[in-house]
């Protein structure tokens, strides 16, 4: 048995797919929106500005020599591996990528304990699950 759309549906529908085709003119600069309806520009760059890609993004200076290193803490849980790689090590290496392109990074293992806020339930839960265990081996068959 087939579902009827009545007409209420099919204006629903078109209204939904007007929508969508008026964001996608608007989101890719082909009509201004804004313009249509008289209100003020929010402020934000219009996208349909050119940028060179063959040219490299211009890094802003740092303001002393201190602020020359990115310092970055990861736990052991995260994928940061491929930073790791890329550092030579937790520290920056200097025929490592990040070593070659200038960039100094140093990485700081910190971990998750019982102090931590997130490992206190994971700790509970783990104690849980091991005294069920010993519990379903001690019990008289």
């Amino acid at each position: 048995m087939a579902v009827k759309i009545e007409k209420g549906g099919w204006v629903l529908i078109f209204l939904i797919g007007l929508a969508l085709v008026g964001y996608g003119l608007h989101r890719y600069n082909i009509i201004d929106v804004q313009q249509m309806f008289g209100n003020k520009p929010s402020g934000r760059v219009a996208g349909g500005e050119a940028n060179d890609t063959s040219k490299p993004l211009v890094l802003p200076v740092s303001s002393s020599e201190s602020d020359a290193e990115v310092r970055v803490r990861v736990n052991i849980w995260v994928g940061c591996a491929g930073g790791l790689v890329a550092n030579g090590g937790l520290d920056t290496v200097p025929d490592s990528i990040f070593g070659k392109k200038g960039v100094k990074v140093s990485f700081k293992i910190i971990r998750l304990d019982r102090r931590c806020v997130g490992a206190g339930h994971w700790q509970r839960r783990r104690n849980a699950d091991h005294r069920r265990r010993i519990r379903q081996r001690l019990r008289p068959v």
